[in-house]
């Protein structure tokens, strides 16, 4: 802040002295030569404080200057290239697209096929299995109707045979069939 304001002293100083000389309309008794050599230094002494201390400051300001407007353009080069890298790639896929869009349905079609066969193959496992649990039932299902007319059959048998019996059997038969129950049994 100092040198800013010896800065500005530096260069109003010239101008006020020229202000207060021209505005009396006098020379103070001054040839125009040394009016001229006294100018000159003045302008000397002007410019070398104006280089010792304005310039530091004004070159400080510009180097900073320009490094940041070096930053900003480097920045804005890195994001140029990195948008048209994405560019290069959205339009690569845009012209791709077709293509990517055909493969997929192709995919799509090769799995709904797969699936098809899996789903089908699956239906043929389960109907041949319930063909065969079908079977397994219709079988069981005879033999159980067999047994119940073999049942059946020796039921009536034996009612036949318990009426006819004791008209046919006599007292000769009875003992004889005692005799060889007694006799199995033995064994």
């Amino acid at each position: 802040m100092r040198r800013l304001i010896v800065s500005v002293l530096i260069l109003v100083q010239p101008a006020l002295l020229l202000g207060a000389e021209g505005g009396h309309g006098e020379h103070h008794g001054m040839s125009t030569p040394l009016k001229l050599l006294v100018m000159s230094i003045n302008a000397g002494i002007f410019f070398y404080l104006l280089r010792s201390s304005a310039w530091p400051m004004m070159k400080e300001w510009v180097g900073e200057r320009r490094r940041n407007v070096v930053s900003a353009l480097e920045k804005a080069d890195t994001a140029k290239r990195e948008a048209e890298a994405l560019k290069r790639q959205w339009s690569e896929r845009l012209a791709n697209l077709d293509r990517e869009i055909e493969g997929m349905r192709a995919q799509a079609h090769k799995q709904i096929a797969a699936e098809r066969e899996q789903i089908l193959d699956s239906s043929r496992k389960l109907a041949e299995s319930i063909r065969r649990d079908a079977e397994r039932a219709a079988e069981q299902e005879i033999r159980n109707a067999q047994e119940r007319l073999r049942a059946e059959v020796a039921a009536q048998a034996f009612r036949i045979a318990s009426q006819a019996a004791p008209s046919r059997i006599g007292p000769a038969d009875h003992k004889r069939f005692i005799d060889d129950f007694l006799s199995q049994v033995s064994k």
